[in-house]
């Protein structure tokens, strides 16, 4: 769904006939399906471009990621080291990072970073058990500007160090 747009929600998948029929009946019955104006208008734009448009349209989307994936990386470098660590994503627009030194980030995440108005991800949201803590944060560089994910990268760093003052 990203490849069109982050809010369509509408895709596709190949596979194995049994798996993709099991995900269509939990889609039926976890979604009720996706919208039908989201279908019609995806329909209509692969109708339009074909399957050049639609290599061309990937290929561009692929491309402006991947500039927001470095830069936010070059930040990364330069802020954080010694404070995170990090695997350098190869695809998407999340960066993932272990805080070194915190065990639980939702302090640092909802009210530290909060307040400078940097807005991440606790890892503990992405767990199976809400109520354990983690080390994790999820960055987003899919909307920030350049100058937006320099400055909250830079007050990202001076969150952790402020936090880790307190243990």
């Amino acid at each position: 769904s990203k490849s069109f747009s982050s809010g369509l929600r509408v895709g596709f998948v190949t596979g194995p006939k049994m798996l993709v029929r099991q995900m269509e009946l939990h889609m039926q019955t976890s979604s009720i399906n996706a919208s039908s104006l989201s279908q019609m208008l995806l329909y209509k734009l692969l109708s339009k471009w074909g399957i050049d448009g639609f290599t061309s349209h990937t290929m561009q989307v692929k491309k402006f990621y991947q500039q927001k994936r470095d830069h936010t990386m070059q930040a990364v470098e330069k802020e954080l080291k010694g404070l995170a660590e990090w695997y350098e994503p190869t695809g998407g627009m999340f960066l993932w990072l272990k805080i070194i030194g915190l065990n639980d980030t939702k302090p640092l995440v909802t009210s530290r970073c909060l307040k400078k108005l940097v807005v991440l991800a606790p890892g503990y949201a992405f767990a199976t058990n809400y109520t354990n803590s983690s080390p994790y944060v999820r960055i987003s560089y899919s909307i920030a500007t350049q100058e937006e994910i320099d400055r909250g990268i830079s007050l990202l760093a001076e969150s952790i160090r402020e936090e880790l003052k307190l243990i």
